[in-house]
């Protein structure tokens, strides 16, 4: 697949209607002064963006396990955001006064 100058997948991007202006990146009369470009004479068509995979039973307890480690390694931090607005009330932020039980996790992706 084609890709941009930042290494992005142009895919359906590429798709412009007759008349489009198109600048050149490299060329400062055309790209910083739009002194020189071109004109599309035609469509450009046929670009597409898919996006095909599949996710594992695997795949989801990875990310379920890696959900739970990041909660438990930041902890005092997600406690402290959760009481960022509060003016009466303050968190005791010790590790060992926070305790992080993973309840459920849901995934909408389907094995």
């Amino acid at each position: 697949m084609e890709k941009d100058e930042s290494e992005n997948i142009i895919g359906s991007r590429g798709n412009i209607a007759v008349g489009t202006q198109l600048l050149i990146r490299n060329l400062p009369q055309s790209y910083n002064t739009k002194l020189i470009y071109a004109v599309a004479t035609a469509d450009f068509t046929g670009g597409e963006t898919r996006q095909n995979g599949s996710i594992t039973t695997g795949d989801l307890e990875n990310m379920r396990q890696r959900m739970g480690d990041y909660v438990r390694q930041n902890k005092k931090q997600i406690v402290k955001d959760q009481f960022a607005a509060e003016e009466d009330r303050y968190p005791l932020l010790f590790q060992n006064l926070i305790d992080v039980q993973v309840v459920e996790v849901t995934f909408d992706a389907k094995p």
